[in-house]
């Protein structure tokens, strides 16, 4: 994933303590304490997409994402347990 995909990546996992409040009770977003990241190919559509999976520290609990993006990075997928 280029350098602006990761960004985006930080972006989204910062700015979603918000909701993590509401639905996981994570408290204040504190550090991103892993990315891994990976190419994929849609069996069926032949689609590529680039797949991070973050871990992400916040004040009560820790959060897993997994975030997809198309090749021309837009966002297609943001799962977190």
């Amino acid at each position: 994933m280029e350098k602006s995909g990761l960004g985006k990546v930080s972006l989204i996992v910062e700015r979603d303590y918000q909701g993590n409040n509401i639905y996981g009770g994570g408290g204040t977003f504190e550090e991103v304490s892993n990315i891994s990241v990976a190419g994929s190919t849609d069996k069926t559509s032949g689609e590529e997409f680039a797949v991070a999976v973050v871990k992400a520290k916040y004040e009560i609990r820790s959060f897993t994402y997994t975030i997809s993006f198309t090749k021309e990075m837009k966002l297609a997928g943001l799962y977190y347990k």
